[in-house]
C-alpha cells in the first residue's frame, strides 16, 4: 500500500514537499525548473553549499534530481526544458564558461573582471547531466535506476508520479525522505508535479494524506510553493 507513512514525522518542522497537481499544458515543468534554478543559484552563491546540508561533509558533491516513469520522459520533457533555460541563463553566462555535447555555448568573462569566487566554475550541459563546477549536478533518471540510490540529493523533481508502478513509486519516495532526514537535515526540497490519472493514483493518494495531516498552502508557501487540491 502507498501511504506515505513517513511524512508525517519527518515534515513536522521542515517544509520541503510541495505537489503541483495541475492539468495538462498548465506549465507544471516551467514552475519547477525555475525553482530548480533558484536552488542552483543560491548554492552557487554559497561560498561552501554544503553549510545548508549538516549531514554531509565540507566539498560534498550535491546532486539534483529529475526522476521521472521512464527513460524518454526522463529526457525529453522536465529535463530538456532545464536544460534549454540553463544554456540562456543570462546570470550564468556572465560568470562561467557553457558548453553542451562538447560545443562551447559560451565563454564566462575575463579574469579580471570576474569576481574571484566564479573562476573554479563551469557548466556542462549533457543528454542526462548538467555539471555546475565540480560538486553541483543536476540528473535525469528514470523510476527503475537503481543508480538512484546513494546520491547526496537535496532536491528532487517526481515528473508525472501518478504514471509511476505503485511499489516503485512508493520505494522512490520512501528513499528520498530518508535522505531528506538523515543527509540535508530536512532542507531538501521535494516536488511532486503531475496530473491526475485516474482514482486511487499515487498523487491522489498523496492529496488525501496531505488533507489528512491538515498541511495547508498557507504552510508550504514558506518557500514558495503550494499544495494544489483538484
Amino acid at each position: 500500500m502507498f501511504d506515505f507513512k513517513n511524512i508525517e514525522n519527518s515534515i513536522a518542522n521542515k517544509h520541503y514537499l510541495a505537489l503541483l497537481a495541475f492539468g495538462k499544458g498548465s506549465g507544471k515543468d516551467t514552475i519547477s525548473a525555475h525553482v530548480i534554478l533558484y536552488i542552483v543559484y543560491l548554492l552557487l552563491c554559497a561560498k561552501d553549499p554544503t553549510m545548508f546540508y549538516p549531514g554531509l561533509n565540507e566539498n560534498s558533491p550535491l546532486d539534483i534530481l529529475n526522476v521521472a516513469a521512464d527513460a524518454s520522459q526522463a529526457r525529453d520533457v522536465f529535463f530538456k526544458i532545464l536544460k534549454s533555460y540553463v544554456s540562456k541563463w543570462v546570470w550564468l553566462i556572465e560568470r562561467m564558461s557553457i558548453s553542451a555535447g562538447g560545443s562551447v555555448l559560451s565563454k564566462a568573462l575575463p579574469a579580471n573582471v570576474i569576481h574571484p569566487h566564479w573562476k573554479k566554475f563551469y557548466c556542462n550541459i549533457n543528454s542526462d547531466n548538467i555539471s555546475f563546477g565540480p560538486q553541483i549536478t543536476a540528473v535525469s533518471k528514470h523510476s527503475g535506476d537503481e543508480a538512484i540510490e546513494g546520491r547526496n540529493t537535496i532536491a528532487c523533481v517526481l515528473d508525472e508520479l501518478a504514471s509511476f508502478e505503485a511499489k516503485a513509486g512508493q520505494k522512490l519516495f520512501d528513499n528520498l525522505i530518508s535522505s531528506a532526514i538523515t543527509r540535508c537535515d530536512g532542507n531538501m526540497k521535494i516536488l511532486v508535479i503531475s496530473y491526475l490519472r485516474y482514482e486511487g493514483d499515487l498523487v491522489q493518494k498523496l492529496i488525501r494524506h496531505m488533507n489528512h495531516m491538515m498541511i495547508i498552502p498557507q504552510k508550504i508557501m514558506n518557500w514558495m510553493m503550494l499544495i494544489c487540491y483538484i
